[in-house]
C-alpha cells in the first residue's frame, strides 16, 4: 500500500503540470478525493462495535482530523501560489520520511531496511530535482530602452 501511495504522490506534480491553469484549490481537492477513492478499499474492514458512541468523542475526532487537514491544505495551496506545484509537492513529500524518522527518534520505533531504502530514494529524488533545476537557464528579461526625450501630455 505504501508503494501505491508513493506512486500517487509521485504522479501528482506530473498531472498538475499537465492540467495547466486550473485553480490550485481544484487541483488539491481532486488530488485528495482521488487518493481517498483509490486507497480506501485497501484499508480493510474493522468492527463497527468498537467505535465510540459519545457525540463529544466524535466532535473531538472530527476536530483532530479536519483542523490539521484544513491548515495543511491552506498552506499547501499558498505554497503552490508562491513557488509553483513542483516546490509545493517537494515540501509535502518531506512529510513521509520525516514521519518515519520522528517515529524512530521520539517513539523508538525500529526501522526496517526497506524504510531506510525509501528515505534514501526520496533524498536521491530531491537531489535529482535540485540538479535538474540548476541545469535550467535562468530566464533573462530584455533591457527596456527609455527614450531620453519623453513627451508628456498635459490635459487642461
Amino acid at each position: 500500500m505504501g508503494l501505491l501511495s508513493g506512486l500517487c504522490y509521485g504522479l501528482f506534480p506530473i498531472l498538475t503540470n499537465a492540467l495547466g491553469p486550473l485553480d490550485s484549490w481544484v487541483t488539491v481537492s481532486f488530488s485528495l478525493g482521488l487518493g481517498t477513492v483509490f486507497l480506501a478499499p485497501l484499508q480493510g474492514t474493522y468492527p463497527v462495535l468498537t467505535l465510540p458512541t459519545d457525540v463529544s468523542a466524535w466532535l473531538l475526532i472530527a476536530a483532530l482530523i479536519l483542523v490539521p487537514t484544513v491548515i495543511a491544505d491552506v498552506l499547501y495551496v499558498r505554497a503552490i501560489a508562491i513557488g509553483g506545484p513542483m516546490l509545493a509537492t517537494v515540501f509535502a513529500l518531506i512529510e513521509v520520511p520525516a514521519s518515519v524518522l520522528y517515529a524512530w527518534w521520539w517513539l523508538a520505533v525500529p526501522l526496517v531496511p526497506a524504510q531506510w531504502a525509501g528515505i534514501f530514494l526520496f533524498c536521491l529524488g530531491l537531489a535529482g530535482l535540485a540538479l535538474r533545476r540548476n541545469q535550467r537557464p535562468v530566464p533573462t528579461t530584455e533591457p527596456v530602452i527609455i527614450s531620453p526625450i519623453q513627451t508628456e501630455k498635459h490635459y487642461e
